[in-house]
């Protein structure tokens, strides 16, 4: 499996050395790192696994690294059914391993194919891994239907919030240009509603500087049970060595 990497690797087309650390607030236990060396690979078991089920996004948020957000395909079983294959034949999954579903915004794709996609991985793993499936989501989306579908497949929710309407609204507009707040809120509504769990992350940038108590106040209004925040990365702006 790792030939291909290993060749690239002493060619020179990838750093000969590079360790990545993915951390989410709602995985706190050993995190999944990959450290390469051209000779000898060593590689962790698997905790954490990311798909991109679609690249499509219904907000513009100023901030947001991703591309072609406006793009609606939407990612094939098969490739889930491939993914999850390899990792289970090479034994590179954990016992429990934890799969978020981090677009774009994963609630614009059927619940019909999450359900496929669910599916599958079920059928490869059966009862020798236990999965729990993460979405992390703007909840602009998020109606009763929803909420009936995370309930059954126990999906843990992650809500995109920033604070309050002149703090949220700054960054996190839809394609028209209107702020969300109100439709998120609209959202966060329903899973409190349906008795749903979530927790919130907030990214903090110019616009919540001043606004440190506004912010915490707010967000702890809406009883998530977990609060995190992300700081906004600005390329090109460091003006002196650390």
């Amino acid at each position: 499996m790792w030939a291909g990497l290993r060749e690239a690797l002493r060619a020179g087309q990838i750093a000969n050395s590079l360790a990545k650390l993915v951390r989410f607030p709602y995985f706190r236990q050993r995190w999944c790192v990959l450290t390469i060396n051209p000779d000898r690979m060593e590689v962790s078991p698997v905790q954490l696994l990311i798909f991109q089920p679609s690249p499509f996004c219904n907000l513009n948020c100023s901030y947001c690294y991703l591309p072609d957000r406006q793009d609606k395909r939407v990612m094939d079983v098969d490739i889930v059914r491939t993914t999850v294959r390899r990792l289970r034949e090479e034994k590179l999954l954990e016992p429990a391993v934890s799969i978020i579903w981090h677009a774009g915004e994963p609630t614009v794709v059927r619940r019909e194919r999450y359900a496929e996609y669910f599916a599958a991985i079920k059928e490869i793993l059966g009862d020798s891994c236990e999965v729990v499936h993460h979405f992390q989501t703007n909840a602009t989306l998020i109606d009763d239907q929803w909420c009936d579908f995370i309930k059954e497949h126990q999906i843990a929710v992650g809500v995109s919030i920033d604070g309050p309407d002149y703090v949220h609204d700054y960054s996190r507009k839809s394609w028209s240009g209107r702020g969300t707040l109100e439709k998120t809120l609209r959202g966060i509504k329903a899973l409190r509603e349906n008795e749903i769990e979530f927790h919130t992350i907030s990214v903090i940038g110019d616009r919540s500087l001043d606004h440190a108590n506004e912010i915490y106040d707010f967000l702890a209004s809406l009883k998530p049970c977990l609060l995190a925040f992300n700081v906004e990365e600005q390329e090109g702006i460091q003006s002196r060595p650390f």
